[in-house]
């Protein structure tokens, strides 16, 4: 994320239990290979916690915003926008 320097105390990307379901909001950003993947592993602010979520990029609320790496890879922004996600480490309440 653009704040964070990597520091895990810095993630702004928010998720937000949703009834039954998650929803995230955030941007990552300098993702590798954004353009071409299946799933992203996203790191998301639960309260003061963080959790770990799994987000298809064709799921609702997601788009890449794509961008060639200086190495000339692909790489990318994922912004999340009430985007659906699958927790996978969610802290407990």
């Amino acid at each position: 994320e653009r704040h964070s320097r990597w520091r895990l105390d810095r993630i702004e990307t928010v998720a937000t239990k949703s009834g039954h379901a998650w929803v995230l909001d955030g941007t990552k950003i300098a993702v590798p290979a954004a353009p071409h993947a299946d799933a992203f592993l996203v790191s998301a602010r639960v309260g003061d916690e963080i959790g770990l979520f799994l987000v298809e990029p064709g799921a609702r609320g997601v788009s890449i915003e794509a961008y060639p790496a200086q190495d000339g890879a692909s790489s990318g922004s994922v912004v999340l926008d009430g985007a659906a996600a699958t927790p996978l480490v969610v802290p407990r309440a």
